[in-house]
């Protein structure tokens, strides 16, 4: 993860996943 905190970065992994 880039860095917790903001929505769209965990968007981001959960798309990769």
């Amino acid at each position: 993860m880039p860095r917790p905190g903001r929505p769209d970065a965990n968007r981001v992994a959960d798309n990769i996943a």
